[in-house]
């Protein structure tokens, strides 16, 4: 998913920084503030930037909300979600939109931030594909405009980060070829009198503790019957 994050009207160098580093931390190359209202490479936005200057400094600027979004599947968010009036049925929180726009394979996406003191108007959330918001418990329901991208971004992307990232849980393929090996050491013991209830019992206990890749491994040594002997094993 190839996603561009909007700002309308930012009012504080700090929060474009913090919003820059979010950008950065999940891959976010594109920034585009609407009609800014402090300076974009102002000392303290480059400041809290840290390693998504990068992003801040290719940030573009533009006069309206259209433009920003154009040629892309656009998200207004929210922290009010009765602002979207008749469109309520177009509204979906952070975990719902992800989901949806996960079975749907769209391509480019540009979330769209609000103003730090109004957030966006009716109007300007009418103009975007759809609107989501983010369920919080406590009393106080609006989010700072950067927590709230990150919150966001970790939804939309989660999916592409766990594709990316190396699995190192065992699969149930790997727990059958552990129990196979188990089994095989069970049946040659002739010691073990119930060897049907041994093995259901490891089963079990593979099934509670989902085991990684590397402890199946370790396992497997001690359950081969090929292993070789050390010196002086009997």
């Amino acid at each position: 998913m190839d996603i561009r994050v909007v700002v309308a009207g930012p009012m504080y160098q700090i929060n474009l920084g913090y919003i820059s580093r979010v950008c950065a931390n999940f891959g976010v190359r594109e920034l585009v503030l609407v009609s800014p209202r402090c300076k974009p490479g102002g000392k303290n936005a480059m400041m809290y930037a840290k390693h998504g200057m990068a992003v801040l400094r290719g940030a573009r600027v533009c006069g309206t909300i259209g433009e920003a979004v154009k040629g892309t599947f656009s998200i207004a968010t929210t922290g009010n979600w009765r602002k979207g009036k008749p469109s309520l049925y177009n509204i979906y929180s952070a975990d719902a939109m992800a989901s949806m726009l996960g079975s749907n394979s769209i391509g480019r996406v540009s979330v769209v931030l609000g103003r730090e003191s109004t957030g966006l108007t009716s109007g300007e959330i009418a103009e975007c594909s759809t609107c989501a918001y983010i369920p919080v418990k406590g009393e106080y329901g609006i989010m700072n405009i950067s927590h709230a991208l990150a919150i966001l971004l970790y939804e939309l992307t989660k999916g592409e980060s766990r594709r990316m990232s190396k699995n190192p849980y065992a699969s149930q393929a790997e727990i059958g070829n552990t129990m196979r090996l188990f089994r095989s050491m069970v049946g040659s013991r002739g010691d073990i009198r119930d060897k049907r209830k041994v093995s259901m019992v490891m089963s079990r206990i593979l099934e509670r503790a989902h085991p990684t890749k590397g402890e199946l491994a370790t396992l497997a040594v001690a359950l081969s019957p090929n292993r070789k002997r050390k010196r002086g094993e009997k």
